[in-house]
């Protein structure tokens, strides 16, 4: 229960707005250590990979977030929690992604994806996407179109059609990059019927109303 205390302390300095947030460590550090007498594994990984994502953490002390980071990952990978696995491959691909150490990045993104292919569909729609923008950031075009669709897919199954579009979006921006401008007008056509129509309305809860590719006798091809 202590220890329960310490975590939840952690959280409230690390995201308010008013409060100390170096005091969110000193939590998060007093929750492991609590965590650790009662060998609750768990515990212990909830509050390193806590402090591994905190947002003021990650950007003020990134080489000390990455090592909480890999001490979550190893208790996840000892406790066999495959979920736990691929949260903390993805974060520690953003992070690397974040200090520009790109390799590290996509080799953790290709990890977070493979291990959340079965499991957690939400983490790998997020690693794809973020993959493919670490490939546009690196003009690798070819690469990114290649994760921008198959996240454009994956959003549009779970019914994440703001996401679906986005990707769409950044696709049309590749092809206009590489001076594919037929294939950018295509998807831009498309993007732009399907606004007018409501089909994209944010308000949908629908899984089935945005079509990946458009019918053979579109009027916007």
């Amino acid at each position: 229960a202590l220890g329960d205390v310490y975590f939840n302390l952690a959280l409230i300095h690390g995201f308010s707005k008013t409060l100390d947030k170096e005091k969110a460590k000193e939590y998060f550090d007093k929750a492991i250590t609590t965590y650790k007498s009662l060998n609750y594994k768990d515990g212990v990984f909830r509050a390193s990979f806590g402090i591994g994502t905190l947002p003021y953490f990650v950007d003020k002390y990134p080489k000390d977030a990455i090592e909480y980071l890999n001490k979550a990952l190893n208790i996840a990978e000892d406790m066999k929690n495959s979920v736990n696995e691929g949260m903390c491959y993805k974060a520690l691909a953003d992070l690397y992604r974040n200090i520009a150490d790109y390799s590290n990045a996509e080799q953790f993104y290709n990890k977070a994806l493979n291990i959340s292919k079965e499991t957690n569909p939400r983490l790998h729609l997020d690693s794809s996407y973020n993959l493919a923008w670490l490939y546009l950031v690196q003009l690798q075009y070819e690469k990114a179109i290649e994760y921008l669709n198959q996240s454009a897919e994956e959003a549009e199954k779970i019914g994440d059609l703001d996401l679906a579009i986005r990707a769409k979006s950044d696709g049309a921006s590749a092809y206009i990059s590489m001076g594919r401008y037929d294939e950018a007008d295509k998807i831009l056509k498309y993007i732009s019927a399907a606004k007018k129509f409501s089909v994209l309305s944010k308000s949908s809860k629908r899984s089935d109303i945005l079509p990946l590719e458009l019918p053979e006798n579109s009027p916007v091809k």
